[in-house]
């Protein structure tokens, strides 16, 4: 697909996110969190869909490198309030570029299958679990003060380890079960530890590096070889 086809796609997708976000924001009282989480998530979904319409590597990164700098300075200016409206000092959009800038540059060549993981867990899973967790009355805790629910806590775990499973089974990477579930803990612990929106950093990239830990170590895989892979399964 040439180039600025696939620029036009991705600008047309953005601009139907940023619209959506706004439309979510104006039609509901105390909607704000919500429109933030579809900005989260569907500009998470960017990066595999960079990917598969098959966006040269310097172009993505170079676009993310320029995303980055415009939220630091929506950090100091306040122009997008959409972004940084949250009743909390946080640096997480700011971390939320750099890992998609991260990604992109270690994993895009060597390794495409763990970047898509990485971006998916940050972008649904952590997600869907702010949304679950405001939304879904559940037991609550407080960890490094931050407010932690039950529900939001096992929307993570779950979809973590769904998201593992089905990349690993759609790219046909065989990711043992339990590790799979290993890293969904391991995930979802760093999720809890979100001081200033860190996870947004921090869940990505042990995603990605664990991932292709998994599907480029023999002896790991032998390790977990006694565990079933989802394709047995289905």
């Amino acid at each position: 697909m040439p180039v600025a086809v696939t620029l036009t796609v991705l600008g047309l997708y953005l601009g139907c996110l940023i619209t959506l976000a706004g439309w979510i924001g104006s039609k509901w009282e105390h909607s704000h969190e919500l429109s933030r989480k579809v900005i989260h998530i569907g500009c998470g979904l960017l990066l595999p869909i960079s990917y598969w319409l098959q966006l040269p590597r310097w172009i993505a990164l170079t676009a993310a490198l320029l995303a980055m700098g415009l939220v630091l300075l929506n950090y100091q200016r306040k122009w997008l309030g959409l972004i940084e409206d949250v009743d909390r000092k946080t640096y997480g959009t700011i971390f939320y570029c750099t890992s998609i800038s991260t990604l992109i540059l270690i994993f895009w060549n060597p390794d495409p299958v763990a970047m898509i993981a990485g971006s998916l867990v940050m972008a649904i899973s952590d997600g869907l679990a702010g949304l679950i967790g405001k939304g879904v009355q559940s037991p609550t805790w407080r960890f490094n003060d931050q407010t932690k629910s039950l529900a939001g806590t096992t929307t993570m775990l779950l979809s973590t380890f769904l998201i593992l499973m089905t990349v690993s089974h759609l790219t046909g990477n065989v990711l043992p079960i339990r590790f799979a579930l290993l890293v969904s803990l391991i995930v979802t612990f760093l999720e809890q530890w979100s001081v200033y929106g860190i996870d947004n950093l921090t869940v990505p990239i042990m995603t990605a590096l664990m991932f292709s830990l998994a599907a480029n170590s023999d002896q790991l895989l032998a390790f977990f070889s006694n565990t079933v892979p989802l394709k047995t399964l289905l």
